[in-house]
């Protein structure tokens, strides 16, 4: 899903966002293809969620942003869905920027084993999981919908002279 109907562009940073009941997880897809965990902003009040996402967006210059879909293992929409989809249609309209909704099935978990082996006491924990999650969003999104692109063939014949 896009909001508003258009795709992200092919190039630029993008926003990753992991939503929470309590937290909201943010990352960043870089213009060199690096993503970076930003930090989490608390879900409420959801209005000031909303601004602040936007003004992340405009702050870092992005041309889109990725909203976490969690989905069921199956496949099929959660009770998070609607509400995924919800701040997906809200932070299209406030950062007036192309937003996806994008599998996030299994980044808490991927997030938290990264977290496990580091040390860290509970509270610093909880406070990395929101971000990595983000960050594990664009990472499979940043695979799937961009770097499997290949350049057009006039870019192709031009290297191989």
């Amino acid at each position: 899903m896009s909001t508003p109907d258009v795709a992200i562009p092919a190039e630029g940073p993008v926003l990753g966002i992991d939503p929470g009941g309590k937290r909201v997880g943010v990352a960043v897809l870089n213009i060199l293809g690096m993503v970076l965990p930003i930090g989490y902003l608390d879900a409420d009040p959801r209005d000031a969620l909303v601004k602040k996402i936007a003004a992340l967006a405009l702050d870092r210059q992005c041309v889109g942003i990725v909203v976490g879909l969690p989905l069921n293992m199956d496949g099929t929409e959660s009770p998070g869905s609607k509400l995924s989809r919800a701040l997906a249609r809200e932070l299209g309209a406030a950062a007036k920027l192309p937003v996806e909704v994008y599998d996030e099935r299994l980044t808490s978990h991927s997030a938290e084993g990264k977290l496990a082996g580091l040390g860290l006491t509970r509270r610093m924990k909880k406070a990395n999981v929101d971000a990595l999650a983000a960050a594990a969003i664009l990472e499979t999104w940043f695979s799937e919908k961009r770097a499997t692109k290949k350049p057009p063939p006039s870019e192709l014949e031009e290297e191989s002279e």
